[in-house]
């Protein structure tokens, strides 16, 4: 059957009309450019500085996070793991495990008896396992001798390790870091998130691992805004990120002659050997930064990882004695 010429050109400028309408971004589907990203991010300086109800409409940010840059030696998956890790770590509280005491034990049942009864037996494996505990940040670095690793990055191969045992999974991966140290965790992994739930856990001080659908990225997520209709997320790519550059002198303490002649010394290693490399603090500071970014929620389809409460439990310390036995 033949088409008459005059359809034959009416159908193809349909096709035509239909292709640009489709290739024109609109509001509501445009990417968010670099400058807009920009004055957002003062916006935010500007109300953090007067009151948190300022201009950019409902807002907040997890401050004084650790984001620990991706490099050649360990996967985006091991750095975003070690970013949530060092944050709720910052001061080694769960690397070592929990203190057993009468105030971690006080709501345990009968068996807290038999369990730290059990404990005791096994004093000498426990000691032992918590000596590799120590040294595991320091045994993954000797794989690269020839690289002045940060503290961050040494946590990251340490990731590195529980993802490979654990077929590359984040949920199990976290599970059996925490279950090393006798501890519980939960995690939760969801696709489709919505912007109401990312808010919600932001405002409880939860940063988030968010892996946008169909790409192997994986972001963290430390801020929103919403204002009217716009809702923006606030992320960090660990793969673009800068480390934070420091002098060789700022780690020296004291003000003698002794600590004087030391910074001297450190200064001359700055401009021989360049500045030291340090985990970048995420702040609402200064310019926005290479790798921080201000993302369209509506512009990315997201599955996230939700890590909280690293916790000493009756199972999860039974748990563990199981495995200190079995060593």
């Amino acid at each position: 059957m033949r088409i008459h010429g005059m359809y034959k050109t009416l159908l193809l400028w349909l096709s035509l009309s239909l292709f640009i309408i489709l290739a024109i971004p609109t509001a509501s589907t445009a990417s968010i450019t670099r400058d807009e990203q920009v004055r957002l991010w003062s916006a935010l300086i500007e109300a953090k500085q007067t009151s948190p109800a300022g201009k950019p409409g409902k807002w907040n940010i997890i401050e004084g996070i650790t984001l620990i840059k991706k490099v050649d030696d360990a996967s985006l998956k091991a750095s975003a793991l070690a970013t949530i890790i060092h944050y709720y770590d910052d001061k080694d509280k769960i690397w070592y495990g929990k203190e057993i005491n009468d105030e971690t034990t006080a709501k345990w049942s009968d068996r807290k008896k038999i369990l730290l009864e059990d404990a005791e037996k096994n004093a000498d494996k426990y000691h032992r396992h918590l000596d590799t505990l120590y040294k595991e940040r320091d045994e993954a670095r000797k794989d690269y001798p020839d690289k002045k690793y940060t503290s961050g990055i040494g946590t990251a191969l340490v990731m590195e390790k529980y993802l490979r045992r654990n077929r590359n999974d984040i949920a199990r991966a976290t599970r059996d870091f925490a279950a090393n140290r006798g501890l519980a965790v939960d995690v939760h992994a969801g696709k489709h998130l919505r912007f109401d739930e990312i808010a919600g856990f932001i405002d409880r001080n939860i940063p988030i691992i968010l892996n946008p659908i169909a790409t192997d990225n994986y972001l963290i997520c430390v801020g929103y805004i919403k204002r009217s209709t716009e809702e923006y997320l606030i992320t960090v790519d660990l793969n673009k990120i800068l480390f934070e550059e420091v002098s060789h002198a700022d780690g020296i303490i004291g003000k003698g002659e002794w600590a004087k002649k030391r910074r001297e010394t450190a200064k001359q290693y700055d401009k021989q050997f360049g500045l030291l490399k340090g985990d970048k603090k995420f702040n609402l500071k200064g310019t926005l930064q290479v790798g921080i970014g201000i993302t369209d929620y509506r512009q990315g389809d997201y599955a996230g990882y939700v890590i909280t409460d690293f916790k000493l439990t009756e199972d999860s310390f039974e748990n563990y004695l199981r495995l200190l036995k079995n060593q």
